[in-house]
């Protein structure tokens, strides 16, 4: 994943292939390995199917949404790693086990934790102190993430590529604060101005002020985003970038009497 520091965001690999979890058609065609994986299947039957000793079995249930809170407790702690990371993933499973799973052995797990959307505050907190940079990123990403600990990641002022990664993904995270979204949008980096342009929870004083700024695409994104005030807009309508302006044109409504088409016919 590369932003427009020209800093790549690496993704993190699985150790060897049975960390992925496996696709459906793994479980053949026997009726436990359809049921496991089919979005309809009942919570007593997965509760069954938790138990089976066929590995891609039991992945389909440590995933499945349907699946009752004892069976994936049970799962949590399998054997198999490519099971627990199911588990990991699952934003139906309960805080308390995605608590256990913040302290697994296998990375994998830890990394699905960080980004489950309902990991707890309290163990996305200890997350966020982690010592592996893209464990604290996925943090940072996370929208359940609470905003103090979003606005203290994005002051990690050392120049090192995790950290600015770590800030982008705070920049981009529409649960970041107002006040973080403010100071992250003066920022040195373009990378960093740029995904607070695009963050959707951007306020629009602070659109104003990107819809100046002397990076063109940044320009582009605050062009594009719904709260950039109509002052702006009559701004970069009349852009020197070609692709700003046809940024603006290209507003949804901008065929209409639109904010964005008003900008435009002013020119």
């Amino acid at each position: 994943m590369k932003n427009d520091s020209g800093i790549t965001r690496p993704r993190p690999e699985a150790s060897d292939p049975e960390s992925e979890p496996a696709a459906p058609d793994d479980a053949g065609n026997s009726p436990n390995g359809i049921a496991a994986w089919h979005p309809d299947t009942s919570a007593e039957s997965l509760r069954r199917l938790a138990t089976d000793p066929d590995r891609t079995i039991r992945l389909g249930v440590a995933g499945h949404a349907n699946a009752p809170s004892d069976a994936v407790t049970r799962l949590a702690s399998d054997p198999d790693r490519s099971v627990r990371h199911a588990v990991a993933a699952n934003t139906s499973a309960n805080g308390r086990v995605l608590g256990l799973l913040a302290t697994d052995t296998e990375f994998m797990v830890r990394i699905a934790v960080a980004r489950n959307t309902s990991t707890t505050a309290e163990t996305l907190v200890k997350l966020s102190r982690g010592r592996r940079w893209m464990l604290r990123a996925d943090v940072a990403a996370n929208p359940a993430t609470p905003p103090e600990v979003l606005d203290r990641m994005s002051r990690a002022y050392r120049y090192l590529p995790g950290e600015v990664i770590i800030r982008g993904e705070v920049a981009r995270n529409p649960a970041a604060p107002p006040e973080t979204l403010r100071r992250l949008a003066r920022s040195w980096s373009r990378t960093l101005r740029a995904a607070a342009a695009a963050n959707p929870a951007t306020p629009p004083e602070v659109l104003a002020r990107l819809a100046r700024d002397r990076v063109p695409a940044v320009r582009r994104l605050a062009a594009v985003h719904a709260a950039t005030p109509a002052e702006s807009l009559r701004l970069l309508a009349n852009d020197g970038d070609e692709f700003v302006r046809e940024a603006v044109a290209g507003r949804p409504g901008s065929a209409d009497s639109g904010p964005a088409m008003a900008a435009i016919r002013r020119r």
